[in-house]
């Protein structure tokens, strides 16, 4: 919903590679790959979504009338409505708080993977994503990549959630997204 012009020429940086298929899937077999040049994890959805489920969890189980019918949903029934920041505006600037330095961005999400940790959330998925994974992605993901994605997201959420490359490869240097 963006205007947005592609680069006429632009072309991604590719590479082909030839590997011998293990049988656990070609995401992982080329995550075993990239293994050699840091920490390479097969995350699709999972990382950004789950980084974003963590820190905007108020903002998204917000006590709004008529916003949960039962105790077991997973996410608020006006969460992919248009105006759905527009009353949980105190709750959202006080989430959007730990996106001013990565020490305040890391302790928020830390501490709500302690705390929430196994509860359904429509954006976390706790079976693919570990502390350990978290922890490393915050130490290289600079924020303000998280500040552009997570603002991503709230543009269109049932749009944007999706269509992450496959696999994340986290170095001493940074990271590197790997379709």
């Amino acid at each position: 919903k963006l205007d947005w012009q592609a680069p006429s020429n632009y072309k991604p940086p590719r590479r082909t590679l030839t590997l011998t298929p293990t049988g656990a899937g070609v995401e992982v077999d080329v995550a075993c790959y990239f293994s050699q040049n840091g920490e390479c994890h097969f995350v699709e959805n999972d990382l950004f979504s789950s980084l974003f489920g963590l820190l905007y969890w108020e903002v998204i189980f917000a006590p709004v009338k008529g916003a949960f019918t039962n105790p077991f949903q997973i996410r608020p029934h006006d969460l992919h409505e248009p105006d759905f920041l527009t009353q949980q505006q105190a709750v959202f600037s006080q989430a959007n708080h730990a996106l001013l330095s990565q020490e305040l961005l890391n302790d928020a999400i830390t501490s709500r993977w302690t705390e929430k940790f196994g509860i359904a959330n429509y954006f976390v998925n706790w079976s693919w994503i570990d502390e350990a994974l978290i922890h490393t992605a915050l130490a290289r993901i600079p924020l303000p990549h998280l500040k552009a994605i997570f603002q991503r997201i709230w543009q269109d959420i049932r749009a944007n959630c999706s269509g992450f490359p496959d696999l994340i490869l986290l170095t001493d240097t940074g990271y590197e997204l790997i379709e």
